[in-house]
């Protein structure tokens, strides 16, 4: 991980007004890895210009990522993509975790929750944050959520004006009936 912190920052070295993009994916990243990671990023002169934060396929838990996303917050004020896809071990509980931290963003566009074993309670979570203006993409496809979640969100998103909604990626849900796909389908395509 610390290799890969001085291969960016030298990178970014150059351009001192680029925005940066930090990716670790794939690395088996643990909770307790985040802490380091995060000791080491506060120091980075990059991350008031990090606009991307990739931490999918890792193991991160919802405590992991709880703790570094709230002390991380302050020095990540121009993230707009949050990637943590396929996470296993992050679930429902990681939703919970994060949700805070969306609610007080001031730019995330796009957060992507593909494949990390959320459930309807984790939907419900989202469904009842209050969705930031700013976000505009929720990808949760390849989970485990039910219809009526997924409807309340998108129910949430229409009474929004057309420039301030998020779109939902609710695809390949096993436990979303092709019926209800159909109908969830209309919904989003009613907003």
């Amino acid at each position: 991980i610390l290799s890969q912190c001085t291969q960016v920052r030298l990178a970014t070295g150059v351009l001192q007004d680029a925005h940066v993009s930090f990716s670790l994916v794939g690395k088996q990243i643990r909770s307790q890895d985040l802490r380091v990671l995060e000791d080491n990023l506060v120091r980075m002169d990059f991350m008031p210009r990090l606009v991307s934060l990739d931490l999918s396929r890792n193991l991160i838990t919802h405590e992991g990522i709880e703790n570094f996303l709230g002390s991380m917050e302050p020095y990540m004020p121009n993230l707009k993509t949050l990637r943590l896809n396929e996470n296993p071990l992050f679930g429902s509980k990681g939703v919970a975790g994060i949700v805070g931290f969306v609610e007080r963003t001031k730019c995330l566009v796009n957060l992507e929750l593909k494949k990390c074993r959320i459930t309807s309670s984790g939907m419900k979570k989202l469904a009842l944050m209050d969705t930031p203006d700013t976000l505009r993409l929720l990808d949760v496809s390849s989970n485990f959520l039910e219809f009526k979640y997924v409807s309340k969100f998108l129910q949430k998103e229409a009474s929004k004006n057309s420039n301030k909604r998020c779109q939902i990626n609710f695809e390949n849900n096993p436990r979303i009936t092709p019926e209800q796909l159909s109908q969830l389908r209309m919904e989003d395509a009613l907003i």
